[in-house]
């Protein structure tokens, strides 16, 4: 059932022995709680649990709103299959992992596939009975670490993923270790408004409108429409198609096929991107030139 995931240290396989998976290079075992293989280390980084327990409690606090969130995916689960319909088939077969899932997900409303969802408080909403498991398979990691072979996935969701990760760059280099090399990665983020626009706009609604804005964010990390692009080009991926444009109230995305100025204004951005493998070199073989016998030259001597 494990067959996909491979250690996040040497990225060597496992061998199940009842409710443990070990490394068959360094022999570093992983325990299976509840059916969900943990990942995390103990000895965690206590920052970063904090952030973690800020978000646990973001989760409860939406999951006691009145909207339907199930019915919400599902739309929006069907808006991106068809901006993916021109890019990628999805076939049975077909490996998808969605990195960042709060108990339910665009995943558990994807038609096909075989579906992953890496969480690192998979195990925590797991004892607490509130994850959603169907035919989705659940993985305590760390989207730095995602535990899957090299070149094995066909889809990649981050869906507002990368502003509350801890290092963004780490999950796009790991998101481009484990795709294939036809393999898309789906992106959704917000946009902050170009810095300019973001002053001019602080200077007319007032500083204490900002401060309050400021303060009522709980992403890690925030991106422009330019730094989003440089990032995923720097992480190794090659921009396929982008939209940009707003969400709605109800989750779906109201996005236009525009152009890069219009994502200038903020709001939000969907980008389809695929690994940018560098071309292994290829050793010239030069043949030998042949090798010329020096004649003598002759020395005439010129008569007085």
């Amino acid at each position: 059932m494990w067959d996909e995931l491979v250690c996040p240290v040497d990225h060597g396989n496992f061998a199940s022995y009842g409710s443990w998976l070990s490394c068959k290079k360094c022999g570093r075992g992983v325990p299976i709680i509840e059916g969900i293989p943990q990942f995390l280390p103990v000895d965690d980084d206590p920052h970063w649990r904090e952030q973690q327990k800020l978000r646990a409690l973001e989760i409860r606090a939406s999951r006691d709103c009145d909207f339907d969130r199930s019915s919400m995916l599902r739309k929006l689960a069907r808006q991106l299959e068809r901006r993916l319909a021109s890019h990628l088939k999805i076939m049975p077969d077909s490996r998808i992992v969605q990195v960042g899932v709060r108990e339910e997900g665009i995943i558990h409303h994807l038609r096909g596939g075989i579906c992953y969802a890496v969480d690192p408080l998979a195990g925590e909403m797991a004892a607490a009975e509130t994850l959603r498991i169907g035919r989705v398979r659940w993985v305590a990691a760390r989207g730095e670490e995602l535990p899957f072979v090299d070149r094995s996935v066909d889809l990649i969701l981050l869906d507002e993923t990368l502003a509350h990760a801890e290092s963004p760059q780490a999950v796009l280099r790991a998101a481009s270790r484990c795709l294939k090399d036809t393999g898309l990665l789906l992106l959704t983020c917000p946009i902050e408004p170009s810095p300019t626009l973001s002053l001019l706009h602080q200077l007319a609604s007032g500083m204490r409108h900002a401060a309050r804005l400021v303060r009522g964010r709980v992403a890690l990390h925030s991106f422009t429409a330019r730094a989003l692009v440089r990032l995923t080009r720097l992480a190794g991926f090659r921009r396929t198609k982008s939209w940009w444009g707003h969400r709605r109230r109800d989750g779906l995305f109201h996005l236009e096929e525009g152009r890069f100025l219009s994502s200038l204004r903020g709001g939000f951005g969907v980008m389809l991107a695929q690994p940018q493998r560098s071309p292994t070199p290829r050793l010239l073989r030069f043949g030998r030139r042949p090798t010329r016998t020096a004649t003598p030259r002759r020395l005439e001597s010129r008569a007085a």
